[in-house]
């Protein structure tokens, strides 16, 4: 019996199909869904340690967006004692 030495480390031959091989833009319909997405695809790689930085990273598009053209400085002087 003759087995054929398949490469060990060949990369996988995208189908063209498969989710994979459609645009970044295309594989989602909206954002919730992109937020489902990501939210169940870090529980189900346990991968736990992303949620600080994605809110930290949250909250500062949020403090961006908020702040957008106003004075800011003097109330972040405020703070400081």
């Amino acid at each position: 019996m003759s087995r054929q030495a398949a490469e060990p480390f060949a990369p996988p031959v995208p189908d063209p199909s498969a989710d994979e091989a459609k645009p970044a833009g295309a594989r989602f319909k909206n954002r919730r869904e992109f937020a489902a997405y990501a939210w169940f695809r870090i529980v189900d790689t346990r991968r736990f340690w992303l949620l600080p930085v994605l809110l930290v990273i949250l909250m500062a598009s949020l403090v961006l967006n908020v702040f957008t053209g106003y004075n800011v400085l003097p109330a972040i002087y405020s703070l400081i004692p």
